[in-house]
């Protein structure tokens, strides 16, 4: 198992958290959502669409840590989905300058890291 696919799994499952917290009422959606979302609602239904996708994508990391042939590309598309979420989480919230933009942060090192692996 190559390291960076489990760097990327690991801060992939992380961003979990913040959604999940979402979901289960304990963290307002706005903080999350950097008020990009108006109403609870709608947050807690990213949250419930993002929880999936991001497991997913830490399932893909790991497959791809394991055949090195698979890892350019899969690396290649977790980096570039990185790189397009990193810039909302800067620009954000406290909470997301503070706690998610440092996860995507690790995440986008990880993925370009199993990209540039193969």
């Amino acid at each position: 198992m190559h390291p960076a696919a489990v760097v990327t799994a690991g801060s992939l499952l992380a961003g979990c958290v913040p959604h999940l917290l979402v979901l289960s009422g304990r963290l307002p959606h706005d903080l999350v959502a950097g008020g990009r979302i108006a109403d609870g609602r709608t947050g807690r239904l990213v949250s419930a669409a993002s929880v999936p996708v991001l497991v997913a994508e830490a399932g893909a990391a790991l497959w791809a840590g394991r055949r090195t042939e698979r890892a350019r590309v899969v690396g290649g598309l977790l980096s570039a989905h990185a790189a397009l979420t990193l810039v909302p989480q800067l620009l954000g919230t406290r909470f997301e300058r503070r706690v998610a933009a440092p996860i995507c942060g690790v995440w986008l090192a990880g993925a370009s890291a199993l990209a540039l692996s193969a």
